[in-house]
């Protein structure tokens, strides 16, 4: 009985010396201490600051596709001032000026969603860098085939009605053929408009940097 208790009494602590080791590590770990509140406060204000320069960048961006969009009208249209034809009240002018500015707005939308969002993450490193240059390479080629898809959606019109000069038309207040162009350019536009995004899946930050052999 007495050998029992003592063969008992070293298996207690012949198992307190074995795990000495492990409360010692568990005692030597740092405790996490969670933010204050000024910390808190200060990632919900930064969190605010990039909301409202991303909603800058997106607005500087659209008003740069309607500046694009006014100049393809022109080039399309060399015989029409617009703004002498909205003022008159031409409502076919009207319509395919809105028609032309949201087909550029609806192709290179992937490219500035890509690009502000690759902003709300801002740090000094190199990821980040690549980011941002991989979101403008992005939206500039989203701008170039917006440009040039339509541009060539309303030459092939053209070609295809030969008997109908679309923008003489228009210039004379022709409402139904500025809406079979605006048609045409509405279903060119999402159409292209999904293009665009798989391209911009294609061109993706780990890809480029894995071209140049850049850790992330």
């Amino acid at each position: 009985m007495k050998t029992n208790r003592i063969a008992a009494v070293m298996s207690t602590l012949t198992v307190a010396c074995l795990s000495a080791p492990a409360w010692a590590q568990d005692a030597a770990k740092p405790v996490a201490e969670e933010p204050g509140f000024m910390q808190r406060a200060g990632g919900l204000v930064m969190g605010l600051v990039l909301a409202i320069v991303t909603i800058a960048i997106s607005l500087a961006l659209g008003m740069f596709a309607v500046r694009k969009a006014i100049e393809m009208f022109d080039k399309t249209t060399k015989g029409i001032n617009e703004w002498d034809e909205l003022k008159k009240g031409n409502v076919a002018v009207g319509l395919l000026l809105a028609a032309m500015i949201y087909a550029v707005g609806s192709v290179i939308s992937g490219g500035v969603e890509g690009l502000t969002n690759s902003l709300m993450n801002p740090s000094l490193s190199l990821a980040f860098v690549i980011v941002v240059a991989v979101g403008f390479v992005n939206l500039l080629i989203a701008l170039f085939i917006a440009t040039a898809v339509i541009s060539k959606a309303i030459s092939i019109l053209d070609f295809m009605t030969k008997d109908l000069d679309e923008m003489a038309e228009i210039g004379r207040g022709n409402v139904a053929v500025a809406i079979l162009v605006t048609g045409v350019l509405l279903a060119v536009s999402k159409i292209v408009a999904t293009g665009v995004t798989a391209l911009s899946s294609v061109l993706t930050v780990e890809k480029v940097a894995k071209v140049f052999n850049i850790t992330l």
